[in-house]
C-alpha cells in the first residue's frame, strides 16, 4: 500500500511479501492492523467494549466483509449495486477465522469483543482467508489483550501439493492441487484445520499437516516481532469465573451426578433426568445473586465426570469402547417422484437426503469477490437444520451460518467423485434434511449424499463416508488423551474436539477441526486420522450393503440430457441462416438446444430418450463429413431455374444439384420431388460446402478434343457412340431456341421433353 504507517513489519514468504502494518487507519478503534501480501491486502479492527455483559457465554463477534471493488468487480445485477447480504463465501472465510481464535480465548471474559475484517484489495493469486487471520490476530494482541486472556499469536497458511507440497498457492495451482489445506497454529499447536483432498492418502495429509504446522510456526514469529514494535494501551477486562462456593455445592452431589451420567442411558446432549435436577436446584436458589452460575456449575461437573471416566477407564456415557460406532441402518428410494433419495440413521443423528438432477442451464452462475471471470457451478449441496430435530421449537429465517457451514463441508466432502459435465452433463443438487440431531449431521449428510447419487444413476468415481472423531486430553499432562470415535453431541460439547474426516476407498476427501484447548499437538491429530480410516471403512461397509455402485438408469421423472463436442467452426451449419436450422430440429424433436458460444460444446434436453436421440442424429448427420468421390442418396425438395435444392439421406443438410451437373441424356421430368436418386460427391468449394453430380457412371460424357484442322465455326461432331432414338425419330432434333423459356435459360427446358434423350428411371 502506498501509505506511509509509523509501525511496519515485512517479510519474503514464500516468493511472496508480507506485510503487517498499524499506526495510521482506524484510530478510533482499540486497534487497526493491515495485512498485505502480494496486492492481496486485509483491514482488521478490534473494538473491545468497556462494559462487562450480563451474558452467560464470552461474547466474540467476528465479522468478514467483502467488498467487489477489491477486486475490480460492480455487482452483475440490473437493480442493486451495493454489497447485500453475505455471500456464503463470506460465511465460510468468517467461520474460519472464528474456529482459529474463539478456542485461545478465556471463557470467562464477559466484554464484548468485535473483529471486523475487511478485503480491501485481492489480486488473483493470495486468498484473503488465511491473511485475515493474520491481521485479526495481530489486532487483538496490539489492543493490548493479554496472554492470560488471548493465548495468540495464531497464524493460518494455506498447503497445496502439485507434485510436491506448496506453500500459499495461488488460485491457478489451487485447481490441480491433491490437497487445499488451511492449518492455524499457535505456539501451543494446532487451532483449526479446513482441508478439501482430491482423494488424498493419509501419508498426503499428515505431510500437509506437518508442514503447515512448521510454517505457521515462522508466521507466529514475524507476527511477534511487529507486536513488540507497537505501543499498547491495555483495555480493561472482567473476568466473571464461577465461584467455588457453588462449584463446592455440586461437588457434594458428584456421586448422584455421576449416577444420572452414566446409568441414565445419557445417549444425548439433551437430557430429561440432568435438566430436571438443574431445574430444580436454580429454582430452589431464585433468591441467590448468582443463580445464573448454577446451571454452569452444575455442567462443568458433569464435563469433569465424563472426561475422567474416558481418560481412566475408557468408558463413554453410552457404554461405548473408544471406538464403536453407534448402530447405523440406511434405506433408498425413500421418496416417490424424485429424481433420487436416502435415509441414514446413525444412533440418534438422522438425515433424509434427495437428488435433484436439472440441465446445465440450472447451474449457478458465480459473481462474488473472488470469481474473477463469469463461472457456473454444477454440483450444490444444501444443508437445513430444524429446531425439531433436538425437540426444540425455533425461529425459522434464512439458512443460519452453521447450515452453511456444514452444507459446504459435505459438499466438499464429494467434490472429487462427481463425474465431468462431459461424462454427466446434468446440474446435481443435494439437499439433506436433518430430522434428529445427536452429533455429526454434517458427517450423516455426507454419507446420506452418497447412498441418494448412487440411488439416482449418478456415476459417481467412488463412494464416500463421513466420520466424526473427539479426544479428551488431561489437563495437567498433555500426552495422556484419549480419541473417541463417532461422538455423540455430548462428547462433542464437553470434549475437547470436532474432528471431521471424509473419504471411500480411493481417497481421503474433506476435513474439519473444531478445537477447544488452546491448540491441539500433532501427535494427537495423527492417531485421530488413524483411527478415523477404520471408521471410515466400517461405515462403507454398512453403506455398500444397500448400494454400492450407481443404478443404470437415472429416474423416469428426472430430464434427459446428451452433450455433443461440435467444432467451432462448423457451429453456424447447426445454427444455419438466420437460425432455420436449429429451430426446425427442436420444433421437430420436441427438444431444447444449447451450444456454447466460445467451445461449440452443444447440449440437448428432452423429456425422453427417443427426442434426445432423434436430435443428436440429426445433428450428427449435418457434421458428418463426406469425401470426393463417395455415393450418396439424394432427395430434392424443390426445383429452383438453376437446378434441384434438396437433401442427403441421413442428413438434413441442404445441397444443390446444378443443372451443369445433370447429363443431356436425363429428363427434368424424371427427376422428381421427393424421389431418392444416387449422386456422386463432385468436389468442395472454399466455404467447404459440397458440390454433387449426376455426372458418373455411363452418364458420365467422354472427354472430347477439338481437331486441330477443324475450323472453329464448324458444328461441333456427335459422339461415336452416339445411338439416335429410334421410337420417334431417326434423327438429332433440331432446338428452336426461340420457343425457349427467358426464365430458364439452360440447355434443358424442364417441360419440353422433345429435346431430351432416352428416359432415366430414377424410381
Amino acid at each position: 500500500m502506498n501509505l506511509k504507517f509509523p509501525y511496519t513489519k515485512s517479510m519474503d514468504f514464500y516468493g511472496q511479501k508480507l506485510t503487517l502494518s498499524t499506526g495510521l487507519l482506524a484510530m478510533q478503534a482499540n486497534s487497526s492492523v493491515i495485512a498485505t501480501i502480494g496486492e492481496t491486502s486485509i483491514m482488521a479492527n478490534v473494538v473491545i467494549d468497556k462494559n462487562a455483559s450480563d451474558l452467560d457465554y464470552f461474547p466474540l463477534q467476528i465479522v468478514f466483509e467483502e467488498r467487489l471493488y477489491a477486486s475490480g468487480k460492480i455487482k452483475g445485477s440490473r437493480f442493486v449495486k451495493r454489497e447485500g447480504r453475505p455471500t456464503d463465501n463470506a460465511i465460510l472465510t468468517g467461520r474460519l477465522i472464528d474456529r482459529s481464535l474463539r478456542s485461545l480465548f478465556n471463557q470467562d471474559l464477559k466484554n464484548n469483543i468485535q473483529i471486523v475484517i475487511t478485503v480491501l484489495s485481492l489480486d488473483e493469486v493470495n486468498q484473503p482467508d488465511t491473511v485475515a487471520v493474520l491481521a485479526a490476530s495481530a489486532a487483538l494482541k496490539i489492543a493490548g489483550i493479554e496472554d492470560q486472556y488471548f493465548a495468540g499469536p495464531v497464524s493460518c497458511v494455506r498447503i497445496g501439493h502439485i507434485d510436491k507440497y506448496i506453500v500459499n498457492p495461488s488460485y491457478e495451482q489451487l485447481k490441480t492441487s491433491l490437497v487445499d489445506l488451511a492449518v492455524s497454529t499457535n505456539k501451543a499447536g494446532i487451532c483449526m484445520l479446513e482441508a478439501g483432498m482430491n482423494l488424498a492418502s493419509e501419508d498426503d495429509l499428515i505431510g500437509g499437516l506437518e508442514l503447515g504446522n512448521s510454517v505457521g510456526a515462522e508466521l507466529n514469529a514475524f507476527q511477534q516481532e511487529f507486536i513488540d514494535l507497537v505501543p499498547k494501551k491495555i483495555p480493561t477486562l472482567t473476568v466473571n469465573p464461577i465461584p467455588e462456593a457453588i462449584i463446592e455445592i455440586f461437588e457434594k452431589s458428584r456421586p448422584e451426578i455421576e449416577k444420572m451420567v452414566f446409568e441414565h442411558n445419557y445417549t444425548s446432549e439433551k437430557n430429561e433426568t440432568l435438566d430436571a435436577y438443574i431445574k430444580a436446584i436454580v429454582k430452589e436458589q431464585s433468591e441467590n445473586p448468582d443463580k445464573k452460575q448454577y446451571a454452569p456449575a452444575f455442567y462443568s461437573i458433569v464435563k469433569d465426570i465424563i472426561q475422567k471416566r474416558i481418560l481412566k477407564e475408557g468408558i463413554r456415557p453410552d457404554k461405548r469402547g473408544l471406538n464403536d460406532i453407534r448402530a447405523i441402518s440406511s434405506y433408498i428410494d425413500v421418496l416417490p417422484r424424485v429424481h433420487g433419495s436416502s435415509l441414514f440413521n446413525r444412533g440418534q443423528t438422522q438425515v433424509m437426503n434427495i437428488l435433484t438432477l436439472g440441465t446445465m442451464r440450472d447451474a449457478l452462475t458465480q459473481d462474488d469477490m473472488e470469481d474473477f471471470e463469469e463461472s457456473t457451478k454444477r454440483y450444490m449441496h444444501h444443508y437445513n437444520f430444524p429446531a425439531y430435530s433436538v425437540g426444540e421449537t425455533g425461529r425459522y429465517m434464512a439458512p443460519s451460518r452453521r447450515e452453511i457451514g456444514h452444507g459446504n463441508l459435505a459438499e466438499k466432502a464429494l467434490v472429487p467423485v462427481i463425474p465431468s459435465e462431459a461424462d454427466f452433463p446434468y446440474t446435481i443438487r443435494l439437499v439433506s434434511e436433518c430430522l434428529g440431531s445427536n452429533g455429526s449431521t454434517s458427517m450423516a449428510s455426507t454419507c446420506a449424499s452418497t447412498l441418494s447419487l448412487l440411488a439416482g444413476g449418478v456415476p459417481i468415481k467412488d463412494p464416500i463416508a463421513g466420520i466424526a472423531m473427539g479426544v479428551v486430553v488431561d489437563k495437567k499432562d498433555h500426552s495422556k488423551f484419549a480419541v473417541l470415535t463417532d461422538i455423540q453431541g455430548m462428547e462433542d460439547h464437553f470434549g475437547h474436539m470436532d474432528f471431521k474426516l471424509t473419504g471411500g476407498k480411493s481417497g481421503l476427501t474433506a476435513l474439519q477441526l473444531d478445537n477447544k484447548l488452546a491448540g491441539i499437538e500433532l501427535d494427537v491429530l495423527k492417531v485421530a486420522i488413524k483411527q478415523a480410516k477404520v471408521g471410515l471403512e466400517f461405515i462403507l461397509e454398512k453403506m455398500n450393503s444397500v448400494i454400492d455402485t450407481p443404478k443404470k438408469d437415472i429416474s423416469p421423472y428426472a430430464p434427459f440430457v446428451i452433450s455433443l463436442d461440435i467444432p467451432y467452426e462448423r457451429v453456424g451449419e447447426i445454427i444455419g441462416p438466420s437460425g432455420k436450422m436449429i429451430k426446425s430440429i427442436i420444433a421437430r424433436t420436441n427438444t431444447e438446444i444449447d451450444i456454447e458460444d466460445n467451445t461449440g460444446r452443444t447440449f440437448i434436453y428432452a423429456k425422453s430418450k427417443a427426442d434426445i436421440d432423434a436430435a443428436r442424429n440429426i445433428i450428427l448427420g449435418l457434421l458428418k463429413e463426406y469425401k470426393v468421390g463417395e455415393i450418396l442418396q439424394f432427395e430434392p425438395t424443390r426445383m429452383e431455374k438453376f437446378g434441384f435444392m434438396g437433401k442427403i439421406i441421413g442428413s438434413d443438410k441442404e445441397t444443390l444439384l446444378h443443372n451443369s451437373q445433370i447429363p443431356r441424356e436425363i429428363n427434368y421430368d424424371d427427376i422428381k420431388i421427393g424421389t431418392v436418386i444416387d449422386v456422386k460427391v463432385e468436389s468442395f468449394n472454399d466455404k467447404k460446402q459440397m458440390n454433387i453430380t449426376l455426372r458418373y457412371g455411363q452418364y458420365e460424357p467422354k472427354p472430347y478434343v477439338r481437331p486441330a484442322e477443324r475450323p472453329a465455326d464448324a458444328p461441333r461432331p456427335r459422339p461415336t457412340d452416339y445411338k439416335p432414338r429410334t421410337d420417334q425419330r431417326s434423327d438429332y432434333p433440331t432446338r428452336d431456341s426461340s420457343k425457349e423459356s427467358p426464365a430458364n435459360n439452360s440447355r434443358h427446358t424442364p417441360n419440353d421433353t422433345s429435346a431430351r434423350g432416352p428416359k432415366l428411371d430414377v424410381e
